[in-house]
């Protein structure tokens, strides 16, 4: 993929630095360029064949008078004609040099928008192949580093589950290690749901945690709040919640917490905060819709 990758990117490069269609476009713009001049020059030849075209039917009608007239011989009349004839075919001649110029000037343009239109069509080609082959690499990069590298989304202290030996086989799913993070003030917790009752789980929802490194009874229990939940459950049924701890590891008893393993517990979402006499009358609406 690289190296396909580095091909192509080489192959635009080359065509931006070399312009292919330069020569081309030269060519035709300095053949444009005389085929104008000679344009310029028909012209004011049309004009000077114009003037003697004139000069010339003037001498031949007055000639042909003379001849009705007998006043001139017939070679002298066929002589002036044929003078004449000569100039109308000398001013056609013109004017087809002038339509053949200006067709010239004209396909010569059609020739330049064609070259112009290929080249970009090329460049566009070659960029277009470039960015698919980027794609491509980086695609087969992140299929790299899914297979092969082990990447945390947070800065801090690696600690091994177990002792792992060199070459040693490790299966899709297992612990490999635990990241201590080095933002204490940025901890996150993540629970297991059973499928059970996890439709009443909502965002912002209060998460009561008891330590198994802490007995809750002398230290306290951490407050947490329900960040997001897993779209889809896992092989064995459960959701993740991913929970925040707005206060850090301060417990309820106002006591840190020390952090410096990884820390498991028991997990209780508050998913409805109900005073007492709310409770009540909860228990009540239940009972009335037992006895309905």
């Amino acid at each position: 993929d690289y190296n396909n990758f580095a091909k192509a990117f080489q192959d635009e490069k080359l065509f931006d630095r070399l312009k292919p269609y330069a020569p081309e476009n030269i060519a035709t713009e300095q053949n444009i360029s005389a085929y104008k001049s000679r344009l310029v020059t028909l012209k004011q030849q049309k004009r000077l064949e114009q003037e003697k075209f004139v000069l010339m039917k003037k001498n031949y009608q007055r000639t042909q008078q003379l001849f009705n007239q007998k006043v001139i011989s017939a070679a002298e009349f066929e002589t002036e004609k044929i003078k004449f004839l000569q100039a109308q075919q000398s001013l056609d001649n013109t004017d087809i040099s002038l339509s053949q110029t200006q067709e010239a000037i004209s396909n010569l343009h059609k020739t330049k928008s064609g070259a112009n239109i290929n080249a970009e069509k090329d460049k566009i080609n070659f960029a277009s192949q470039t960015l698919q082959l980027f794609e491509q690499l980086r695609k087969s990069l992140r299929e790299w580093e899914q297979n092969y590298l082990i990447v945390s989304s947070t800065d801090g202290l690696a600690s091994f589950q177990q002792f792992w030996g060199e070459n040693q086989f490790l299966k899709r799913g297992d612990a490999i290690l635990t990241i201590l993070p080095n933002d204490k003030k940025a901890l996150i917790g993540r629970m297991l749901v059973p499928a059970a009752n996890s439709g009443k789980i909502a965002t912002g929802e209060k998460v009561l945690i008891k330590l198994d490194n802490y007995r809750f009874q002398e230290y306290g229990i951490l407050e947490g709040r329900v960040q997001n939940i897993s779209f889809t459950p896992d092989k064995d049924g459960n959701y993740y919640v991913d929970v925040v701890l707005p206060k850090g590891l301060t417990t309820s008893y106002n006591k840190t917490l020390k952090f410096d393993k990884e820390l498991k517990g028991n997990a209780e979402i508050v998913t409805q905060d109900l005073r007492l006499i709310e409770r009540f009358f909860y228990q009540m609406r239940k009972l009335l819709g037992y006895q309905s």
